[in-house]
């Protein structure tokens, strides 16, 4: 039994179904839209909160522990009960069917993921970054993405290093693997 003060997240529920599934980091992290040290970090945390192993780990695989196995389905249960209660919230709350005129909904969005569902559960409209937009579960979102037609409208994002920093040439190349991923709605001045 848990000790009643500890709490599991369904996003971390969430990297642990995909790991377990694809019994693979790299593949569970490109899942769940997360860069891979994120997602291994937190089934660590995961694993530390329950005071349990659920995965065990080789160099050359990933296999679910018994207690990952007996969790697996309960996890799964847990997720899309909560991801059907979250839809039925939202068939509720839908703002075309507010009684009171002009009523706006108080709906704050934690990440970007949780924006675009907003959006496309005809909650609203948003602007997001370009790059948001990648990836397949955008497809069948119901979102629609129109290029921002603001004269002089930009952003300005950095890389930045201490001078102290040995690997110059790691921060270089990460530049560079940024810049020739970006969606062609991104104007690199100088590019």
């Amino acid at each position: 039994m848990l000790p009643r003060e500890t709490l599991v997240n369904l996003r971390d529920l969430r990297y642990f179904i995909a790991l377990a599934e694809t019994r693979h980091f790299g593949q569970a992290a490109t899942r769940t839209f997360v860069s891979q040290p994120t997602l291994s970090g937190q089934i660590r945390k995961l694993e530390a909160e329950l005071g349990v192993a659920l995965f065990e780990r080789t160099t050359k695989a990933v296999a679910l522990t018994p207690l990952g196995e007996a969790l697996l389905p309960l996890a799964r249960r847990t997720v899309e009960e909560a991801d059907a209660l979250a839809q039925q919230t939202m068939d509720i709350c839908r703002m075309a069917d507010r009684k009171d005129a002009g009523e706006q909904a108080d709906l704050r969005a934690t990440s970007l993921e949780t924006l675009l569902q907003l959006v496309g559960a005809q909650m609203g409209a948003t602007l997001v970054p370009a790059l948001a937009l990648r990836g397949a579960w955008t497809t069948d979102a119901g979102v629609i993405a129109r290029p921002l037609k603001a004269p002089g409208a930009y952003r300005r994002i950095s890389l930045v290093w201490r001078k102290s920093f040995p690997r110059k040439a790691a921060i270089e190349a990460l530049a560079e693997v940024i810049l020739s991923n970006l969606p062609n709605t991104v104007r690199v001045p100088g590019r």
